[in-house]
């Protein structure tokens, strides 16, 4: 059951990745979004960013799902839910303070 599990939640994690770069790709094409976005990126915002949403959320969450799929590691397994829910925390609050906090200029 736990490989079972553990492929859903990699193959989730996968969808994210890719999910996370099409947003990225997108906002810069928009002016209006990039000046909010960019402090997200590449601003005050950004080692939480990329340290929480990417390294965490991303790499090590993949890297748990598919330890958890080879070994069937029910303790692998867990803490990889732990941290996805961490992470998934961590983008929300970075977006929505970031975007009420910044009003682009007119």
């Amino acid at each position: 059951m736990t490989r079972y599990h553990g492929s859903i939640i990699a193959l989730a994690i996968l969808v994210v990745a890719f999910l996370t770069i099409w947003n990225i790709i997108i906002v810069v094409y928009r002016p209006d979004a990039w000046v909010t976005y960019s402090e997200i990126i590449m601003g005050a915002y950004a080692p939480i960013f990329w340290i929480f949403g990417i390294l965490l959320g991303i790499g090590a969450t993949l890297v748990l799902a598919l330890y958890a799929v080879s070994s069937r590691s029910i303790t692998a397994l867990i803490l990889d839910s732990i941290l996805t829910l961490i992470a998934v925390f961590v983008n929300i609050y970075i977006i929505t303070i970031v975007h009420q906090t910044i009003i682009p200029e007119a």
